[in-house]
């Protein structure tokens, strides 16, 4: 069976609907996403990745959940491992402290602030980085 990749129109509103529908359904407070857009991603262009950006918070927030959103290029992986196994290992290395990879390391602590702000822990985002 043969499929036929076309452009995505992120102006769709049943993209945003998809990604929050669970999310804001599970009563959620705050929320911080990675949007990512490359080769890697189902954004192929920051454009396209940054109007998607836009269209989560604004969405989020009109059901009431704080949001905030980080845009990643995924032209190359975040870490050195993929698929589900390995990426739970890559995972449990990263929290016990036997593996950080730079790249990695920065997504983490960038959303870890920024949900750190959101919920009222930290005032700062160099406060939540630390």
């Amino acid at each position: 069976m043969n499929r036929k990749v076309e452009q995505v129109d992120v102006d769709d509103p049943l993209i945003t609907a998809s990604i929050l529908s669970k999310k804001v359904a599970a009563g959620l407070d705050a929320l911080v996403m990675n949007v990512t857009w490359g080769n890697g991603a189902f954004m192929h262009t920051l454009e396209s990745a940054e109007q998607l950006a836009r269209s989560i918070v604004d969405v989020a927030s009109l059901a009431g959940v704080r949001t905030t959103t980080l845009i990643t290029d995924m032209n190359e992986p975040a870490a050195s491992s993929a698929g589900n196994a390995v990426e739970v290992q890559y995972a449990v290395d990263y929290l016990t402290g036997v593996c950080r990879e730079p790249r990695m390391h920065e997504l983490v602590t960038e959303m870890g602030a920024d949900l750190l702000i959101a919920g009222g822990l930290a005032s700062t985002h160099s406060e939540g980085a630390t």
